[in-house]
């Protein structure tokens, strides 16, 4: 789930003409999400990361200047999806030994689907129905 977040996080920063989208804020928010994983914190970080990335997404369909874009994708998904992809690989890995690299590898193969399935959507709603409500169909996809 959380790399179709990573896949409509980078659609987006294409769309609105970005020049580069970096996994900074991720790994910077995995130095408070690690430790708060160790703790045991898995399923309030992973609850509080999803609330945070749909309301981001949906509130990017509202947004008309760069400040409410910079609130809604750069605060709201950005840390969203720190809380939940950093703990995730964490859980992952740590709960397979024999089979790991097949397991990370599954992991990994959400990023593909994702990037098929949000692409064609993308793409076929953007000149349709126009930016906001691609935005919000997709934070559907989100949702469920």
């Amino acid at each position: 789930m959380t790399n179709f977040l990573l896949v409509s996080l980078l659609l987006f920063t294409i769309y609105l003409s970005h020049h580069h989208y970096s996994l900074h804020r991720q790994i910077f928010i995995g130095f408070i999400s690690g430790p708060l994983f160790d703790l045991g914190y898995y399923r309030s970080m992973l609850i509080t990361g999803v609330i945070l990335n749909v309301v981001g997404i949906f509130m990017t369909s509202l947004c008309t200047t760069y400040w409410q874009v910079f609130l809604a994708q750069g605060l709201c998904v950005g840390l969203g999806s720190g809380l939940m992809y950093v703990p995730t690989l964490s859980l992952v890995a740590g709960a397979f030994t024999k089979k790991r690299p097949i397991a990370l590898g599954l992991l990994a193969c959400g990023i593909g689907l994702g990037a098929i399935v949000f692409v064609v959507v993308f793409r076929g709603l953007i000149d349709a129905r126009g930016f906001p409500y691609t935005v919000r169909a997709l934070g559907m996809f989100h949702v469920i």
